[in-house]
C-alpha cells in the first residue's frame, strides 16, 4: 500500500510539473510571441500648463529681446515631428482654460472656446 501512494505522490508530482511547465510555456509563446510582430513605437507629445498662453512672449536673451513659446511655434515643432514621427499622439494635460482673456470668453458657446480651437488647429 506505501509503495502505491508513493507511486501516486511521484506521478502526481511529475504531473503538476508538466502542467505548470506547459502553462508557462504557452503564457510565453502567445503573450510575447505576437507582440514581437506587432509591436511598434508611439511617440506621445504632451503639454501641460500653459494657462491660456497662446501667442508667444519675449524674454532677453544675450541683450536682446526674442519671441518664445506660443501656439505658432508648437505648431511648427509639431509639424516637424510629424514628418519624422510615423504614430504620434498629442495631449494636453491640463491647466490651458486659466490665466488669460482667450482662455476667460465664451467662443462658439463655451468658456475657454478659444483655447480648444487653438488647441485644435495644431496639426
Amino acid at each position: 500500500m506505501i509503495r502505491a501512494v508513493e507511486i501516486m505522490d511521484r506521478d502526481r508530482s511529475y504531473s503538476t510539473k508538466i502542467l505548470i511547465s506547459g502553462f508557462i510555456f504557452f503564457s510565453l509563446i502567445f503573450n510575447f510571441y505576437p507582440s514581437l510582430h506587432y509591436s511598434q513605437k508611439i511617440t506621445l507629445i504632451h503639454s501641460n500648463d500653459t494657462h491660456g498662453v497662446y501667442k508667444p512672449i519675449r524674454i532677453k536673451v544675450n541683450n536682446s529681446l526674442r519671441l518664445v513659446g506660443g501656439m505658432k511655434a508648437a505648431n511648427h515643432y509639431l509639424n516637424i515631428l510629424q514628418k519624422n514621427e510615423k504614430n504620434m499622439i498629442l495631449i494636453d494635460v491640463g491647466d490651458i482654460m486659466t490665466g488669460t482673456w482667450a482662455a476667460q470668453m465664451e467662443y462658439r458657446g463655451a468658456v475657454g472656446g478659444a483655447m480648444v480651437e487653438f488647441l485644435n488647429l495644431l496639426n
